[in-house]
């Protein structure tokens, strides 16, 4: 059995990416294929309590540590399930990852790219994906969508819009290996099936 495919369901909030790793994870499954699905921060058991600590919208957090604690939350769900699963021939689907983080705190917290990639490749232990998709909704539109008032739903829209123009940006960097999608309301049958079609061409390739 070869290795299963890392693959990461980016962008800003509100654009489907809980909903669309959900399907995906379903098609996995119709397909009799092995697949686990996770999210960042979170995941595991310490990934969970460092999530609560970073969405508390009544702690103040440095930049800095912020940073950090993405990164402590990531490189325990590597470890502890990303690597093994993927080592495994086990396929695995994430809401979220690396390119959050740039997009959030390089672009949104002004900590250097620098320092946010090396932290992003510690946590990682140098695992690549294989596909990314990055669903594409405006700051505007993304914070109305999100169902749940978090700390970094409550900052403000000049943060949220250097956010998603860092995703923007970081797309067009990425443009070999990301695949952007852009959200179309009512039409989340459109969107897996695209997904899906992308799926399947590295499934078969």
């Amino acid at each position: 059995m070869g290795r299963g495919l890392y693959i990461i369901l980016e962008g800003f909030e509100g654009g489907g990416k809980t909903t669309h790793s959900r399907l995906l994870k379903g098609y996995f499954n119709q397909k009799g294929l092995p697949c686990v699905s996770v999210r960042e921060p979170g995941g595991t058991r310490v990934g969970e309590q460092i999530r609560r600590i970073l969405l508390d919208r009544d702690t103040e957090i440095n930049p800095r540590t912020e940073l950090y604690l993405f990164g402590a939350a990531r490189a325990q769900i590597f470890s502890e399930i990303v690597i093994p699963s993927l080592e495994e021939g086990i396929h695995v689907i994430s809401d979220r990852g690396y390119i959050s983080t740039e997009a959030y705190q390089h672009y949104g917290r002004g900590v250097a790219m620098g320092v946010v990639k090396g932290m992003n490749q510690a946590a990682t232990f140098g695992t690549k994906p294989d596909l990314v998709f990055m669903l594409g909704v405006s700051a505007e539109k993304g914070v109305q969508m999100a169902t749940v008032k978090n700390r970094f739903e409550g900052e403000s829209s000049e943060f949220h819009q250097k956010v998603v123009e860092g995703y923007t940006k970081i797309a067009k960097r990425d443009r070999n290996i990301i695949t952007t999608i852009n959200y179309r309301e009512g039409d989340i049958e459109g969107m897996q099936q695209e997904i899906r079609g992308h799926v399947d061409q590295k499934l078969a390739a």
